[in-house]
């Protein structure tokens, strides 16, 4: 059964979210992601019954706002509200025109590392255009915890600066893209303990121009990950389970 280390079930209709966990591809692991109260509860209400997923809860960079009495509010609260999560996340920097200054994300993202550090929680860390910010950082506060680099994207550029600091690399639904060649080469030449899979749903589609992706779409990321290595699908499935379980502490 697949693992989904990145979701956004708050983000699902219910009709996705039965969907989601009804198929036989569906994850038997997953991480859904929060990044308000409201993502939080939506996220504890969809995963009821399923002991073996979690909640993540982080401010997300598009969203890290000083001016925001929300955006402060949540990021106070977050200590208390990561004692019943998995993994802190997503956290980290995104730099683009719409996005606030990268000293405001700079803030946030440093601020979250410590409470991390704090709870000794994995952190899931969204990276867009800001390589060199996130490893500083990491250098810098020396976290000591599990990174999680989720949805990668730094290419080969980055992969040795990761790996030295420790990181893991989340691969999501475009390994499986035909074109992704490049991203296929890195899932077959990473180091086994630090792959993991996600679905970044409903965020990433199945392949350009399609729909809205679903957590059970991730049983086609473990497949390229079979298929870029050169394993069966069940040495996948257990190289990725292995690494879920040492991670996220799943028994």
């Amino acid at each position: 059964m697949p693992y989904d280390v990145h979701a956004h079930l708050a983000c699902l209709s219910k009709e996705e979210t039965y969907a989601a966990f009804s198929s036989p591809s569906s994850p038997s692991f997953l991480i859904a992601s929060a990044h308000s109260f409201g993502d939080y509860e939506a996220s504890l209400e969809a995963l009821k019954g399923r002991p073996e997923s979690g909640v993540s809860a982080g401010v997300h960079p598009m969203a890290a706002d000083a001016d925001s009495p929300e955006c402060i509010s949540f990021l106070e609260a977050l200590p208390d509200i990561l004692k019943g999560c998995v993994a802190l996340g997503e956290a980290g920097y995104d730099i683009h025109p719409s996005n606030r200054p990268m000293e405001e994300q700079r803030f946030f993202f440093r601020k979250q590392l410590e409470y991390a550090k704090r709870l000794s929680l994995p952190v899931i860390i969204h990276c867009r255009n800001a390589f060199e910010a996130v490893f500083e950082d990491i250098r810098e506060l020396k976290p000591d915890l599990p990174l999680i680099l989720h949805g990668y994207s730094g290419g080969f550029k980055y992969l040795n600066d990761a790996l030295r600091l420790g990181c893991h690399i989340s691969f999501g639904l475009p390994l499986s893209w035909p074109e992704s060649s490049k991203l296929r080469r890195i899932a077959a030449m990473l180091p086994a303990e630090r792959i993991l899979t996600e679905s970044d749903s409903p965020f990433c589609f199945s392949y350009r121009g399609g729909g809205r992706s679903l957590p059970n779409m991730v049983a086609s990321v473990e497949a390229a990950v079979a298929e870029a290595r050169g394993i069966s699908a069940d040495e996948a499935d257990e190289l990725i389970a292995g690494n879920v379980r040492r991670i996220f502490g799943i028994h």
